[in-house]
């Protein structure tokens, strides 16, 4: 295959959202899960698609209601990571103290009513400007070995960025660096689907990109706990607190050197 059809890389991906049901889907975490998924490999592949065929102006209508569809949904996949998060620890808690913080923390976000950024119509409304946005966009054939370039130039970039940002742990850049990576891993994975191989290493990408996921979800865990503690100041001690701290910092660094290992497996030339 010397061309690989722009359409096939999109149809896929498209089809779910246009279809979506937003009350089942917003009541069901995978469903959930499935639709920013979804969003995610588009937008990965309209980057693409802009990058190896030039600007157009309807990349960034589409883009934009893409990501007006995603905000929709970001609240709630929050919502549901930090239960999952916070049952986890608190499983293996044994300090009274620290059991209490987690356990209020946990029963603060069950008993909240689940975010949702937008009501039902307008959720329907921005898959309807989705569809018509994606009927307008001048697909075309991209060469394969255009997109084989393209993609190992962009893993020789994303290598140079790691090593610094584990180094310094930013919550905010490792953040930025992970969605670059699960760019990454999305645009290879679609070649891959397509033509039958990728000149990348498709399953490390999606690991690292699953690992920096769990520290972005450390990260948000304890700013939650930051905001709980303003609002509550007598659910823990400073000691208390340090001790949360410094468990999550663990989990964290944990975390950190399995990226390490991960990013230079996929870096090796």
């Amino acid at each position: 295959m010397k061309h690989l059809p722009g359409k096939s890389l999109l149809d896929k991906y498209i089809k779910p959202i246009t279809r979506l049901h937003v009350d089942q889907t917003i009541a069901d975490e995978e469903n959930t899960h499935q639709i920013r998924v979804c969003i995610k490999r588009i937008r990965a592949m309209l980057v693409l698609h802009e990058a190896l065929s030039g600007h157009q102006p309807e990349f960034a209508q589409l883009d934009d209601y893409l990501k007006q569809l995603k905000k929709a949904f970001s609240a709630c996949r929050d919502h549901d990571v930090l239960l999952v998060l916070l049952d986890s620890i608190i499983a293996k808690v044994d300090e009274p103290n620290l059991l209490q913080l987690f356990s209020s923390t946990r029963t603060s976000i069950a008993e909240s009513s689940l975010p949702q950024l937008y009501d039902v119509n307008q959720v329907e409304h921005m898959t309807t400007d989705i569809l018509n946005a994606y009927q307008a966009f001048p697909l075309i054939d991209i060469r394969v070995k255009n997109i084989r370039n393209y993609l190992k130039k962009r893993l020789r970039k994303t290598c140079k960025q790691a090593d610094p940002l584990i180094r310094e742990a930013d919550c905010i850049a490792l953040h930025s660096w992970r969605k670059q990576v699960k760019r990454l891993y999305y645009q290879a994975d679609a070649l891959r689907a397509v033509s039958g191989k990728s000149p990348l290493p498709n399953k490390t990408l999606e690991k690292l990109g699953e690992k920096l996921g769990d520290i972005h979800d450390l990260c948000v865990l304890e700013t939650t706990l930051q905001h709980q503690l303003a609002r509550h100041p007598q659910l823990a001690s400073p000691s208390t607190w340090q001790q949360a701290r410094q468990l999550l910092n663990t989990k964290r660094a944990r975390l950190l050197k399995q990226c390490q290992r991960l990013y230079k497996k996929a870096c090796v030339k």
